[in-house]
């Protein structure tokens, strides 16, 4: 597990701190936020982001709707290209579940 899986999961759990990530992470939090998301990047939001992701981690397996309505939602409030969530959502699993 990840550095940053290993955060999102106490956010999960409902442990209350603050996310700590070390620079590699960060940097590479940044990067995949910057890549995907039109708005300029804010730690709290990148990690808002991951989190949403992160609780909806089986995204895949929802029927088609509700994959649609969910992304749209995610794309719209992260000013994402809806165009790119799939690429986004692959290059989320790399970076929480096998960097």
């Amino acid at each position: 597990m990840t550095d940053i899986a290993v955060q999102l999961q106490k956010m999960r759990e409902g442990i209350k701190e603050d996310i700590l990530l070390d620079s590699k992470s960060f940097d590479v939090v940044k990067a995949w936020y910057e890549r995907f998301c039109s708005s300029a990047f804010q730690p709290e939001r990148a990690i808002e982001l991951l989190y949403a992701l992160f609780i909806r981690e089986n995204l895949d397996f929802y029927v088609v709707d509700e994959f649609q309505r969910v992304s749209n939602e995610i794309c719209n409030k992260y000013e994402i290209n809806n165009q790119l969530f799939l690429h986004m959502l692959s290059d989320f699993r790399k970076i929480v579940f096998e960097q």
